[in-house]
């Protein structure tokens, strides 16, 4: 989940995409966004939106794990400027990631802000 967090903090989707699942699914709170290219899409709009944005991953509890498979659940940060504002945003975030020629992927992301 660290490579994923330093992947996202690149802005660069190129970076994420390899740790990303061909058919995985994405719920973000402003939708749902099946397979890369909708999902890369999800992130570029976030990216374009959120200037300097800053994303952090904390409190990583690891809920099920196998050879092949994981479920773990976190909080997440994301700070940074939307038309000349700073804002922060906070989370909840699980991940269902399964390993898929040698390489793990992630399957599912839900991501839910906190009120």
């Amino acid at each position: 989940m660290k490579i994923y967090e330093k992947a996202a903090n690149s802005r660069n989707f190129n970076n994420v995409k390899p740790l990303v699942a061909g058919n995985a699914t994405f719920w973000f709170s402003d939708g749902s966004y099946n397979g890369v290219e909708e999902i890369r899409d999800a992130f570029e709009r976030t990216w374009n939106a959120i200037a300097e944005e800053e994303y952090s991953i904390s409190d990583l509890q690891w809920l099920y794990r196998t050879e092949d498979s994981a479920a773990c659940i976190y909080n997440f940060r994301s700070r940074g400027i939307i038309n000349g504002n700073l804002n922060e945003f906070l989370g909840h975030g699980t991940n269902i990631l399964g390993k898929s020629h040698g390489e793990w992927k992630i399957v599912h992301e839900h991501l839910s802000l906190v009120q």
